[in-house]
């Protein structure tokens, strides 16, 4: 059962990550050239599990 910590920590996660995801357009601008590199994907989701 997650305690009250957990879910507090959980949504500030969630809001770290809403606040970094307009950074990484490589991740949902499917016009954009980086969007069809696996290579930059994948770097970009190590980055932002570092961050978080």
């Amino acid at each position: 059962m997650a305690t009250t910590n957990d879910i507090v920590n959980d949504m500030l996660l969630e809001d770290k990550l809403v606040q970094m995801w307009p950074d990484y357009s490589c991740l949902y601008d499917v016009r954009a050239a980086s969007f069809k590199n696996r290579d930059v994907r994948q770097l970009a989701k190590e980055e932002i599990a570092s961050k978080l």
